[in-house]
């Protein structure tokens, strides 16, 4: 006997498929020796077909009641603008007896995509502070598919007065980024690191949203505060380490941690603080990451060394020990 469901599925999404959706039970065998075939026989181009879990994107022809009941068969819509109702054949033995046909019936839906939540990130001066869903928030409603498309934020202009970044899993390491999902900010890996600009009260970005096929067409604007020191700064530059290992011809990442600024009164003003190298040796130069595109300089600001972006290019093919002299303006 064959126990059917109907299956919803939003547009150009997928739903894993569940026993309680497709099951049968004759009392022989067991599970692993039920086989399903997907028998096309639609005389259009069907707007779905079957797919492996772990392999999305690969149409499916068999699988088992096994797989059913271990969620690894997707129903995959593709997308379009029909929601009208359509059927799956198939044929379904097991193992011993001849092929049942049955027919499954597929109910598309058009899902929707919601900004939920655009309010303004307050940040402290020269620090890093995660948004939260509170402040950047959206859904969609896809009832229960899974897996459930991403939602994802892609940047379209970054903040003037820092830097938008990825915080890696299980480290302290930031990352630039492009674009980012809901995902990342719920589990607190999106941050906005001011770059001590200090002038710049207020900043922002502006992105586009997306899951799936949906797409909003608006392009939003996420506003950021900075709160100003009620005094001016100057900076005050430490070094953490006195030695930098770059192998023969190789490139070496400046630490994040290898450079610390700290701010004490003073009557300076102006823009974000920049490191000078003020010795660079003949046999090396530098390369800051702009838009993930090296740019040689002597140059950099303090959040492009948090972000990982300063590298240090060995030129020679000799060892050498050559001093570096810093500064910060």
């Amino acid at each position: 006997r064959v126990n059917l469901g109907t299956v919803r599925v939003a547009v150009g999404s997928r739903i894993v498929l569940s026993s309680s959706l497709l099951s049968f039970t004759d009392g022989d065998g067991g599970p692993e020796m039920t086989r399903f075939k997907w028998v096309n026989k639609s005389r259009s181009v069907l707007p779905a077909r079957l797919e492996h879990y772990q392999n999305p994107g690969s149409p499916l022809s068999h699988f088992s009641q096994d797989d059913v009941n271990k969620g690894r068969v997707m129903v995959s819509h593709l997308g379009g603008t029909s929601e009208e109702k359509f059927s799956l054949h198939f044929q379904v033995t097991d193992g011993e007896g001849a092929l049942v046909p049955f027919n499954m019936s597929v109910v598309p839906y058009r899902g929707v995509l919601l900004l939920i939540h655009n309010k303004r990130l307050s940040s402290e001066y020269h620090k890093q502070i995660a948004i939260t869903p509170a402040q950047l928030l959206a859904a969609t409603s896809f009832d229960n598919q899974e897996p459930r498309p991403p939602v994802t934020y892609t940047v379209v202009s970054h903040p003037r007065s820092g830097v938008l970044a990825l915080k890696s899993r299980g480290s302290d390491q930031l990352l630039e980024l492009t674009s980012f999902t809901q995902a990342d900010i719920n589990a607190s890996r999106i941050v906005f690191l001011h770059n001590s600009s200090r002038s710049v009260s207020r900043d922002s970005f502006s992105f586009r949203l997306s899951s799936g096929h949906l797409l909003l067409p608006a392009l939003y604007t996420f506003n950021i505060s900075i709160t100003l020191p009620p005094v001016s700064i100057r900076p005050r530059l430490s070094v953490s380490s006195n030695q930098l290992f770059i192998a023969e011809g190789a490139l070496q990442i400046l630490p994040p941690n290898l450079i610390e600024v700290d701010l004490v009164p003073s009557s300076a003003t102006g823009g974000p603080f920049e490191i000078i190298i003020k010795t660079p040796p003949a046999q090396t130069h530098v390369t800051i990451l702009r838009s993930f595109v090296p740019i040689r300089g002597n140059r950099f600001l303090l959040s492009d060394m948090q972000t990982r972006r300063v590298q240090f290019v060995h030129d020679d093919s000799e060892e050498i020990h050559l001093p570096i002299a810093f500064c910060v303006a």
